[in-house]
């Protein structure tokens, strides 16, 4: 339903909008405030709004930042599209970005085919498989990995790096190596944690464990400060795994 506001009020709300989402705000986001199609040509012909994509608008100036150019390019795919892959990593801080190109995932129904836009249309698009970070639509952490791995772009030369980058927020990321079936956690930068957020840490455990996973986990000084131990306990723990793995496939 299109929102009843006077001038004054829908110009605030649109403003608002617009810092939350990094100075980009969407066409049926501004339908959704109350302007008609023909004000919002008037203000792209005044110098107010300028398109930086089909449907979408930086509010004020056309210069953004690389958050305002992810989210105009989830803006551009949807409501139900989100960063995900290389571009949700970057995000999250598990790892720079590699390419300037920016990965979008999207139902299947939706065909959005953009310079500069990796699309990635995928079959099921599971609300839990879904965050927000810094206002942006995003693939989760655990996903985020998934993904990276099934693209052949995670490899265990780079798990130590991301550990880092996991332990710098006030909870663990989730890295997973599908193949062997390991998830490694850490437990961010708070070194006492409540018996309620340990208990959480157990059953987060206790589930990949039912699933048939080996989850693993480090406290944040052990990453930090003893990565040694860290480096040695993966690669014993993905030896093992691994023979573990052979033997299956020779079975």
């Amino acid at each position: 339903m299109v929102a009843t506001l006077n001038p004054q009020s829908r110009a605030a709300r649109a403003w608002a909008l617009a810092t939350r989402q990094h100075g980009v705000v969407a066409l049926f986001q501004l339908r959704a405030l109350g302007y008609t199609v023909e004000a919002i040509r008037w203000r792209v012909t005044q110098g107010r709004l300028h398109r930086v994509r089909p449907g979408v608008y930086a509010v004020g100036r056309p210069n953004l930042t690389r958050r305002g150019q992810w989210t105009a390019a989830v803006l551009t795919c949807g409501p139900e599209a989100a960063l995900s892959h290389e571009t949700a990593a970057a995000l999250w801080g598990i790892r720079d970005e590699r390419t300037r190109e920016i990965h979008v995932s999207m139902p299947p129904s939706v065909d959005h085919r953009q310079l500069g836009i990796r699309s990635h249309r995928r079959s099921t698009m599971h609300r839990e498989d879904l965050t927000r970070r810094d206002n942006i639509p995003v693939t989760t952490p655990i996903l985020t990995l998934i993904d990276l791995a099934s693209r052949g772009g995670w490899t265990r030369s780079s798990l130590s790096a991301s550990l880092i980058a996991a332990s710098r927020g006030p909870a663990g990321i989730p890295v997973y190596w599908p193949d062997l079936g390991l998830v490694v956690e850490t437990d961010g930068l708070r070194y006492h944690r409540t018996p309620q957020e340990q208990a959480r840490d157990r059953l987060r455990d206790q589930a990949h464990t039912s699933a048939g996973l080996t989850p693993l986990r480090f406290t944040h000084r052990q990453v930090r400060y003893d990565p040694k131990h860290v480096e040695r306990t993966l690669k014993t723990v993905a030896r093992r795994l691994e023979r573990y793995a052979l033997a299956g496939r020779g079975s």
